[in-house]
C-alpha cells in the first residue's frame, strides 16, 4: 500500500506507471479519482486550480471495500480552517480478498 500527496495528476507520467502494478483505492469504488484532493479554502488563492494530487494506491489480491474523502468540513468556529491545504484519503481493505 503507497499512501500520500504525490504532487501528481491522475493522467500524470508518474501516476499512469504507478496505476500499471498498483490500483487507486478511491477510483476502485467510485470509478474515478476525486474532483479534487488540493487545495481546500485553507489555502486561501483564488488563482489555484483544483487538483487530485493524493492517493492511496494498493496491491494486487488487496478488496477496498470503501474509499472517501475526509477533513472537507471545516472547522465548527472557523468556517476557513481546514485540518490541511490538501483533503484527507481513506479507505477499509480486506487483505487476502
Amino acid at each position: 500500500m503507497l499512501v500520500g500527496d504525490f504532487n501528481a495528476w491522475p493522467d500524470s507520467r508518474a501516476v499512469r506507471l504507478l496505476k500499471e502494478r498498483f490500483t487507486s483505492a478511491y477510483q476502485a469504488v467510485h470509478g474515478k479519482e476525486p474532483e479534487k484532493t488540493w487545495p481546500t479554502p485553507l489555502l486561501r488563492q483564488p488563482s489555484a486550480p483544483d487538483w487530485t494530487l493524493d492517493y492511496i494506491f494498493i496491491s494486487p489480491g488487496v478488496r477496498v471495500a470503501e474509499a472517501n474523502l475526509t477533513f472537507t468540513e471545516p472547522g465548527a468556529s472557523d468556517p476557513v480552517l481546514y485540518a490541511s491545504d490538501h483533503f484527507g484519503l481513506a479507505a477499509s481493505v480486506e487483505l487476502g480478498a
